[in-house]
């Protein structure tokens, strides 16, 4: 992958720190969007939420959120204000599981799962009139992105205008490694609360499945 060696990009002092510029947006900035959410149901028998914030644009932006995110992200509402401001509407999406409710099945959501974004941007496509469909992914939501772009390639042009990705995991094993890195281990142990409360839930719900308590609570990594 390259890297801009030659950049005009120059943070203020604290921003130079990774770890402040990673959790500034989170506790420091909260943003109220007046979000209206529409279920719809799936092919494979689930369901996604989708939470709207329209000023009667001709043009809409679907956000996806990373791994263990949501619609309520601080990331997702800042980007949902500023794209509101240039009067654009936004759709965030709310991944299997993400959205406050569990969802119907075994499975949810992945870095490879590109069905789910595609029957979203036909659900817009045939029920709204939007002649702009932009989409915006984060993190693992960048992964979907990504992939989503490569499986399409040209069919795309009648569906979408423009993708942009912001820190994408594309090397999800070398990612994973550096969240067991002593001075990562916190973004880690955040992921594993929530990861393992809803594998637990996933396990009263389907206790004939492949997982068992005991490994879901000793798991100390993604592996």
């Amino acid at each position: 992958m390259a890297l801009l060696n030659n950049t005009t990009y120059n943070p203020k002092y604290f921003f130079k720190n990774k770890h402040f510029n990673t959790a500034y947006r989170t506790f420091f900035h909260d943003f109220n969007i007046d979000y209206h959410r529409k279920r719809i149901e799936t092919k494979d028998g689930d369901f996604l939420d989708l939470d709207f914030s329209t000023k009667d644009s001709p043009n809409i932006t679907i956000i996806i959120h990373g791994l263990e995110g949501s619609s309520n992200s601080s990331y997702v509402k800042s980007l949902t204000k500023v794209l509101n401001e240039q009067l654009i509407d936004v759709v965030a999406i709310n991944l299997k599981g993400c959205s406050g409710e569990p969802n119907r099945l075994l499975s949810s959501y992945h870095s490879g799962k590109t069905d789910d974004l595609e029957e979203i941007i036909d659900y817009i496509k045939s029920n709204y009139n939007y002649k702009n469909i932009h989409v915006v992914g984060f993190s693992l939501g960048g992964n979907i992105t990504l992939k989503y772009l490569g499986e399409n390639g040209l069919s795309l042009i009648s569906k979408v205008q423009s993708a942009v990705t912001v820190s994408v995991p594309c090397d999800l094993k070398g990612s994973s490694e550096s969240l067991t890195k002593f001075s990562n281990k916190i973004y880690m142990q955040r992921f594993l609360i929530s990861l393992k409360k809803k594998t637990l839930d996933k396990l009263n719900k389907f206790p004939n499945s492949f997982l068992t308590k005991e490994k879901i609570e000793n798991a100390k990594s993604f592996f």
